[in-house]
């Protein structure tokens, strides 16, 4: 009856520290509330370690399974669809298969009975590696508010997967020991593992551009409700696109109490010519802990994302833009486009719009590579009016947001004078006086008056010569008489 009774009492402490690590952890680092696991993690199609189909629901190391949760979000308010997201594993309990898909969000978000956005995760295939029960993940996504701002969230989580059986709390055997002695000095239950978790990690939330160096905060956190953790030795290792800047990357940590947590900061660069997508930082811990009289060792590896975005930097200049042109006739305009940045510009295109003769013309230039140069080129009419229009340049960047450059320019337009219409004599030139009478234009030489002078003054000397030559006969003739 005795050993029945210890068995029961053993029995009922199992029950009770398995209830104690059901409940999930849930911790959010980007600002505003924590989010919140709702129910327990789901598990679904079991297969061993040969592929074979489990019948029952246990797991054990190597087995791989789909799992799927409800994760809420009290910052979201509104039903929204995110623009961006990306769901990574951490920790050593669960990782992806070759054959796993990504991390997804199953159906659309949506409000739930509090109010708060709320959706359910599915991690397709993941392995068990045996190593502890807590599934750890980090979620990062975007989304628009009501003023059309992006706004970004980002959170490390974490639930205890009740299924896995490789590490449950251990029953020392019955060792037979005499009746009528104390149960707590017949029989010892051996405590749970500690683990060391990263429960919160604080990048300054958003993305880090290229090239950029941020404080990276992280805060890690002791497991186990009554055992200290000692002799810990921290390592921060970033991707090759991220380092350290004037700091080690090991730390020692004397002691970390039961349920205490502890906080390392340290500066992280980004390479310039990172590449726009989420770089992994791997903590790894080492410690020791003592548990029934012994002293034992061990090891934790979590990896937290860093999203990297490249600065953009496409440049948009116009040319031979014309000082003045007149009505009706073409004229070539052109846009020169550089990328300045390091990464790919997608899906350029190139429209003119304005109150030219011929808006609305559209060029599709394709992808601009980092450094890659080109240009797009119009021609434009005016009808008769100054040309006031823009050359607008959309894009992709490389987080697929979409970017506009607006290029402005203004022509003025010659005026030409209509000519003048006479109803009754006939189309007259610009700029001759309509009251004159058609061929009476000026056909310049001397004026009238000069023409008729000089006339008169002809015939005056015409006829003085006349009068002289006949006095000059007149006196010879009476010369000739008087020798007669």
């Amino acid at each position: 009856m005795i050993k029945t009774n210890k068995v029961i009492s053993v029995f009922l402490a199992v029950i009770m520290v398995s209830m104690l690590f059901a409940s999930a952890t849930v911790t959010a680092f980007a600002a505003g509330k924590p989010l919140q696991v709702s129910g327990y993690a789901r598990i679904s199609n079991v297969k061993d370690e040969k592929g074979n189909v489990v019948a029952n629901t246990e797991l054990k190391k190597g087995y791989i399974c789909d799992i799927e949760l409800d994760v809420a979000d009290p910052n979201i308010n509104t039903a929204v669809n995110f623009t961006r997201y990306q769901f990574a594993l951490t920790g050593n309990s669960f990782t992806s298969t070759d054959s796993g898909k990504q991390i997804t969000i199953k159906g659309d978000p949506a409000l739930n009975s509090d109010g708060n956005l709320s959706y359910t995760l599915v991690f397709p295939q993941v392995e068990y590696t045996g190593n502890g029960s807590t599934l750890s993940f980090t979620t990062s996504y975007d989304w628009k508010d009501d003023k059309d701002a992006t706004q970004t969230q980002t959170n490390k989580l974490s639930i205890r997967v009740l299924e896995c059986t490789e590490n449950p709390v251990e029953i020392p055997p019955y060792d037979g020991g005499g009746s009528g002695g104390n149960d707590d000095d017949d029989e010892k239950i051996k405590g749970a593992t500690p683990y060391i978790i990263v429960d919160q990690y604080n990048y300054g939330g958003g993305q880090v551009a290229a090239g950029s160096t941020f404080p990276l905060k992280i805060r890690f956190y002791n497991t186990h409700p009554h055992i200290d953790i000692e002799n810990i030795v921290m390592t921060i290792a970033p991707s090759d696109a991220l380092s350290l800047a004037s700091s080690s990357n090991t730390f020692y940590i004397s002691l970390l109490e039961s349920e205490k947590a502890m906080e390392k900061a340290v500066n992280v660069q980004v390479k310039p010519d990172a590449t726009p997508e989420s770089h992994s930082v791997t903590v790894s811990f080492k410690y020791e802990y003592i548990t029934n009289d012994q002293r034992m060792s061990g090891e934790m590896t979590e990896t937290i994302a860093i999203p990297v975005y490249q600065a953009d930097r496409m440049q948009a200049t116009a040319a031979d833009i014309p000082t003045s042109l007149y009505p009706n006739e073409e004229y070539s305009i052109s846009l020169n486009l550089v990328n300045k940045g390091k990464s790919t510009i997608y899906n350029v295109a190139v429209e003119l719009v304005g109150n030219m003769a011929n808006p609305g013309n559209l060029q599709n230039l394709g992808n601009y590579e980092a450094g890659k140069s080109g240009s797009a080129d119009f021609d434009i009419m005016s009808t008769g009016e100054d040309i006031s229009g823009e050359m607008v340049v959309t894009y992709e960047d490389s987080n697929m947001n979409v970017k506009e450059i607006r290029v402005p320019f203004n022509i003025p337009c010659e005026k030409v004078e209509e000519p003048v219409i006479n109803p009754g004599d006939g189309v007259i030139d610009p700029g001759m006086d309509p009251g004159m009478e058609p061929g009476m234009e000026d056909q310049g030489g001397l004026p009238l008056w000069a023409i008729i002078a000089i006339a008169v003054g002809v015939v005056v000397v015409i006829v003085v010569i006349v009068i002289i030559v006949k006095k000059v006969k007149a006196n010879r003739s009476e010369f000739d008489d008087e020798d007669i």
